[in-house]
C-alpha cells in the first residue's frame, strides 16, 4: 500500500513538474495580438493573414493560444470567438458571435463549425446548419440529417453516375409533402422526390467558400418547397423542374403580405429541369 501511494505522488510530482516545463497553463484576460483570415467580398477567396488584438482567456503553451479559450476583439460590435486554438489562433471547432444582443438578432453573425488556420470553414453540413437561418423562420437542422450529409456529401449535388445510382438507392418514393409537413421526423435520414415544380424565386449566393442556390418553388397543388442546391443551377424564375431532395425541415417565411407561407425545406441532390 505503501509502494503504490509512493508511486502515485511520483507520477503526479513528474506530472506537474512536466506541465510547468512546457509552459502549459491557464490565464484570464491576457491581451493577445493573432492572425486570422476572412473571406473576402466575393465569398469564396481567403483573404491574407492580418493581425487582430484582444483579450483571450483560456489554455496556453509557452505564452501561446492552444487548446481552449476565448478570445473578445477589441471591437465596437463585441465580437468574440469561443473555441479551439492552435499555435495561436482558430483551429478546429468554435463560434465567433456578439454579446450585443441587436447584433445576436443577426442570423449572419454567428460563425459555428469548423476554423482552419484563422479562417472559418464550415463543412457541408454546418454551412445548412447556419445559412439558411437568414432566410427562413425557425430554422434548425437536425443531428440526423446533420448525419446523412456528412455520410453522403457527393450526393450533394451528384456529378457521377455512382453519385446518382446512390441517390436513387436512397429515395423513398413513397414520402408525399403532406407526410413531410405533418411529421418530418420519421424522414429525415431518406430521400424524395418531387416533380413538376414551377420556380416562384430564385436566387443565388457566394458566402463562406460556397455558392448556394436558393429555390422557392410551387407543385401543381399550391404546395411550396423552399431548396437549396449547392453550386450554380441552370434554372429561372417560372422554369419547372423535378428534384429529388433531403428534407430538412418544416419552416416559414415572411411574405410580401406580411404573412408566413409555410415551406418544406430541402437540399436537393438532383434536379432536372423540365
Amino acid at each position: 500500500m505503501r509502494k503504490m501511494f509512493l508511486c502515485v505522488i511520483c507520477f503526479v510530482f513528474i506530472f506537474t513538474v512536466c506541465g510547468c516545463a512546457n509552459g502549459n497553463k491557464t490565464v484570464e484576460d491576457m491581451e493577445y495580438t493573432l492572425k486570422i483570415r476572412e473571406w473576402d467580398e466575393t465569398g469564396l477567396t481567403p483573404t491574407e493573414e492580418f493581425e487582430v488584438t484582444g483579450i483571450y482567456t483560456g489554455d496556453i503553451v509557452n505564452g501561446i493560444p492552444n487548446g481552449y479559450g476565448r478570445f473578445d476583439f477589441k471591437s465596437e460590435d463585441s465580437l468574440y470567438y469561443e473555441g479551439k486554438f492552435v499555435d495561436g489562433t482558430f483551429q478546429g471547432q468554435g463560434t465567433m458571435d456578439s454579446d450585443l444582443e441587436e447584433l445576436k438578432e443577426d442570423k449572419m453573425i454567428e460563425s459555428k463549425g469548423t476554423y482552419t488556420k484563422g479562417l472559418y470553414t464550415p463543412t457541408l453540413s454546418e454551412f445548412y446548419c447556419l445559412f439558411p437561418k437568414s432566410h427562413l423562420n425557425n430554422y434548425s437542422l437536425n443531428e440526423v440529417s446533420v448525419d446523412f450529409i456528412d455520410s453522403h456529401e457527393t450526393l450533394f449535388p451528384c456529378k457521377s453516375e455512382e453519385d446518382i445510382n446512390n441517390s436513387i438507392s436512397l429515395t423513398n418514393n413513397s414520402i408525399t409533402y403532406n407526410q413531410l409537413s405533418k411529421n418530418m421526423s420519421p424522414y429525415l435520414g431518406e430521400l424524395f422526390i418531387a416533380n413538376e415544380l414551377t420556380i416562384v424565386q430564385i436566387f443565388e449566393d457566394n458566402s463562406v467558400g460556397y455558392t448556394c442556390t436558393t429555390i422557392l418553388s410551387r407543385d401543381n397543388n399550391g404546395k411550396f418547397y423552399y431548396t437549396f442546391y449547392n453550386g450554380s443551377v441552370d434554372l429561372y424564375e417560372g422554369d419547372k423542374f423535378n428534384m429529388r431532395a433531403l428534407p430538412l425541415a418544416y419552416s416559414d417565411f415572411d411574405n410580401i403580405s406580411n404573412g408566413q407561407t409555410l415551406v418544406v425545406v430541402a437540399l436537393a441532390s438532383i434536379i432536372d429541369k423540365l
